[in-house]
């Protein structure tokens, strides 16, 4: 006689795992249900009677080793047959804790179906046979409490608990060390009238970190003297400084020095302010308009006209002077990752001819700061002189309708501008101051 499983050999029209999981005294029956019905080539169910079908567990769907085999004798009613999985064979214990994937395969009347079939989410169910519901103490078992306030146990290898989870108005949990003495490290408690409690004691059990929802002040939150160190405060503001040379000497313009520069290394994203300065001598040669600036920036060796940068300036016009003094100061906010910056402080000695300008006691401090309070208008940390804006939330807004920025040569030629309008007022005075003069002088007007 031919038969045949679905389109194979063998016709098995459904496949039924089932185990139970009992909460009770009882444990979980170590059965799986199969059902199946047996057909000839035609589709047709065999005749009835005896049949033999062969089980057997599989590591993998092909190859593999066998863990488990039940050979069986099934009586079908038109072709029909249901058989419990592990009757005539035990299951191991722990089969379904050892292997996390099993396939299952058939062999009826000598004919083998393929391919095997991998057992779902219900068999391991059988692993529930670890829960007992009484007080006995077995190792590695889940032990649910008869009594009124408690709920379950767990008990390690040495017969010690481990876990308590319990409670009668309120609950706790108690968690137990692996000493002999088997002392209660953790204690969670849920109070109603005294708040949430977290309570962590050392290995003789004394407590070291309290942690209580129903207080206030420093009775809230008892820590061990020297717990919070270093690492824990790098979410605060932090600085990071560096002072230059008491002298730097500059060459005659359009030369940008890199006079210092600064690293912090920010743990979170966050806000960094750099703060540079120095005191500049400045000398100027009359005819050309003498130009320095100070800043910092993130490239090294750029120095753009930008937000923050500070300007020290003597028009060509004036006279030849040994020295001008400027206090100079800029300041630039930067929105940075985590992670280490280094920023740079620039001078640009941009136009001038005099080559004994010098700058003293320079600096370039940077701030760290984790959050930002209220509106403010960034430099882009990698987009030189663009400019980003960045509100309370973090979030970026429209940027402006219109940035104007304002060049050196824009700013030049305005000075120039308006000194050349002063020149030829003074002239024009100047002129009809002489031609009265003159008129006084040839006697037309006394």
């Amino acid at each position: 006689m031919q038969h045949i499983f679905l389109k194979g050999m063998l016709t098995v029209l459904l496949l039924l795992l089932v185990t139970s999981l009992v909460l009770g005294a009882a444990s979980v029956p170590n059965l799986i249900n199969f059902q199946g019905r047996l057909t000839d080539a035609s589709g047709n169910p065999v005749a009835d009677g005896s049949h033999t079908v062969n089980f057997t567990l599989w590591t993998l769907p092909v190859g593999g080793s066998t863990v488990w085999t039940e050979n069986t004798s099934q009586t079908t009613s038109s072709g029909l047959f249901t058989h419990n999985l592990g009757s005539i064979t035990v299951l191991p214990a722990t089969l379904f804790q050892t292997y996390d994937s099993l396939y299952l395969q058939v062999q009826a009347d000598g004919q083998t179906i393929l391919p095997r079939i991998r057992l779902t989410s219900t068999p391991y169910t059988r692993v529930s046979n670890i829960l007992e519901t009484d007080n006995t103490i077995i190792p590695g078992n889940l032990a649910f409490e008869s009594v009124p306030t408690g709920l379950f146990r767990t008990f390690g290898d040495d017969g010690l608990e481990q876990i308590r989870l319990w409670g009668n108005s309120w609950g706790e949990i108690y968690l137990y060390d692996s000493d002999v003495t088997n002392d209660i490290t953790v204690v969670l408690t849920a109070n109603s009238s005294e708040g949430g409690e977290l309570n962590l004691r050392n290995d003789a059990g004394t407590t070291t970190i309290d942690l209580h929802g129903g207080l206030t002040g420093d009775a809230s939150a008892v820590l061990p003297l020297g717990a919070i160190n270093a690492a824990e405060m790098l979410n605060e503001p932090g600085v990071s400084n560096s002072v230059g040379p008491s002298f730097f000497g500059l060459s005659s313009g359009n030369i940008t020095y890199v006079v210092d520069s600064v690293d912090i290394t920010i743990p979170s994203s966050g806000y960094v302010e750099v703060l540079c300065g120095a005191y500049l001598n400045l000398y100027h040669v009359t005819g050309v308009s003498t130009s320095i600036y100070i800043g910092s920036n993130k490239t090294r060796g750029s120095a753009p006209v930008e937000t923050g940068v500070a300007v020290a300036r003597v028009p060509g016009i004036i006279a030849t002077s040994s020295i001008w003094a400027f206090p100079m100061t800029s300041s630039k906010l930067y929105a940075e990752a985590a992670g280490t910056h280094r920023y740079y402080l620039h001078v640009d000695y941009e136009t001038g001819t005099s080559a004994s300008s010098a700058l003293s006691y320079s600096y370039i401090r940077a701030k760290y700061y984790p959050t930002l309070y209220g509106t403010a208008t960034l430099a882009n940390a990698t987009a030189g002189a663009d400019l980003i804006n960045t509100s309370t939330d973090g979030s970026l807004p429209a940027p402006p309708t219109e940035i104007t920025t304002i060049t050196v040569q824009d700013h030049n030629a305005r000075l120039e501008a308006e000194v050349a309008k002063v020149k030829a007022e003074l002239e024009a005075r100047l002129q009809k101051l002489e031609q009265r003069l003159n008129k006084q002088d040839s006697g037309v007007e006394k």
